[in-house]
């Protein structure tokens, strides 16, 4: 189990509105299989380390019943709690907000960044404390709280942030220092709402980088030391095989099992990304299913995300082999309206195909140009040849007030007639 700090005499001074946050170091501690504070967060948790250390520490607590509700959204007024107890700030000396009476839980710790320069309240001069906070929002108080500009060593962007948008200079300073990842398609999502696992997850990444906390990692080489812990289930996870069900479902196969809950799956081709309406397990098998249906004949990406963390990833093409049916793909007719009107004497122009099937015996169609009714000796026939199990043909001196509809028939290989109709659509020239 790796080592993680306890918040021991922590002080953050300001100089002045602008200055950077400055906090002391702390001691490591273990957290052991023995520590459990929260019920929803067990030990095989991705983040349970990085929760509990928070929680030890007093960054973090839970609800009346035990509860962290590590996939609900961050509240301003959790944010602003958690943050100012991980940097360890002491109380505003007034509280700035009309909707922050003294009172309230968090009144200290939204006064306590206010003074610090991290957060503000909108222009009526509320700061909304029980509004979710975006993760662009995230990004901001995030930045401002660590005094975080721009590693030029390492500069990264998002294909959701434009460099335009209010937020995108705080979300690439995050990138730049390894604090996010965006899901591993070039995507940060900034107008999702922050869950409080990934809160916890950024604000313990940050204590470790810029607080001089110790996780006490010997583990490897991770990005700002192991972020998971030696009980991690997913550390070995791996696709074993993917299988197209239907247009709507795709079932993943997977080498062991662990809980849906834990992960986000997309699934995108190149020009979208498919929205999935739900996700099941079976043993080791989980199902997607999408509120649209694959097109076919293109490939698609799959990715398993934790977090901002890109677990896994691969591929598979949609492949429909559409049966050649025998249809009537065209059927125009067009006239000249220089004759008398019974007599509009014009062309037929007709195209088709025929059954796959017959494709390699069936070398001609016969060709039936008539209306309900007509005698036959009013009728036109024709016969057309077929290439390539096509045919196509223009078939001249029909009258429009007499042939309005077009019969192709032919027998098949196994000796039954078949035939297909078509209203013929005029069109005056």
């Amino acid at each position: 189990m790796s080592n993680f700090y306890k918040n021991n005499t922590r002080k953050v001074m300001t100089t002045s509105a602008a200055a950077a946050l400055a906090v002391t170091a702390v001691s490591p501690v273990v957290a052991s299989a023995d520590t459990h504070t929260f019920s929803d967060v067990p030990t095989d948790h991705y983040y349970f380390d990085q929760i509990e250390a928070l929680a030890e520490a007093g960054v973090i607590q839970g609800d009346e019943s035990g509860e962290f509700n590590p996939n609900g959204s961050m509240s301003r007024a959790s944010a602003a709690e958690m943050l100012a107890k991980a940097l360890d700030l002491e109380p505003g000396d007034t509280n700035p907000f009309d909707d922050v009476p003294d009172s309230h839980w968090a009144a200290d710790s939204i006064s306590a960044l206010y003074e610090a320069g991290v957060v503000q309240g909108d222009e009526d001069g509320l700061y909304n404390p029980t509004s979710d906070l975006s993760r662009a929002a995230i990004a901001e108080m995030v930045v401002k709280a660590y005094g975080l500009d721009m590693n030029t060593d390492n500069e990264m962007s998002f294909d959701d942030v434009s460099e335009d948008d209010w937020f995108a200079n705080n979300v690439n300073i995050l990138a730049s220092h390894g604090l996010v990842e965006g899901d591993g398609e070039g995507f940060y999502s900034p107008r999702h709402d922050m869950q409080r696992q990934h809160f916890a997850k950024l604000v313990y990444d940050a204590e470790v980088a810029y607080g001089d906390i110790d996780n006490g990692n010997d583990q490897g080489d991770g990005e700002n030391g192991d972020q998971g812990n030696d009980q991690d289930p997913l550390q070995d996870l791996e696709i074993d095989s993917l299988s197209v069900v239907d247009a709507q479902t795709v079932e993943v196969s997977f080498n062991q099992d662990f809980d849906i809950n834990d992960v986000d799956f997309n699934v995108s081709n190149d020009d979208m990304t498919q929205s999935i309406s739900e996700v099941s397990l079976e043993g080791e098998t989980v199902t997607l299913v999408f509120e649209d249906e694959l097109e076919p004949n293109t490939t698609y990406d799959v990715s398993v995300h934790l977090g901002d963390d890109l677990l896994l990833e691969t591929s598979f093409d949609y492949v429909v082999e559409e049966e050649i049916a025998f249809e009537i793909t065209s059927a125009e007719g067009s006239y000249a309206n220089e004759l008398a009107e019974s007599l509009r004497v014009g062309n037929v122009e007709l195209e088709g195909t025929i059954a796959e099937d017959d494709q390699e015996d069936v070398n001609s169609v016969d060709v039936l140009i008539t209306a309900e009714g007509l005698e036959a000796e009013n009728e036109l026939t024709s016969t057309v040849d077929v290439t390539d199990g096509a045919f196509s043909e223009t078939i001249p001196g029909y009258n429009h007030d007499l042939h309005t509809t077009l019969e192709v028939s032919y027998t098949n290989v196994d000796g039954v007639d078949v035939s297909v109709q078509s209203t013929i659509e005029y069109v005056e020239k």
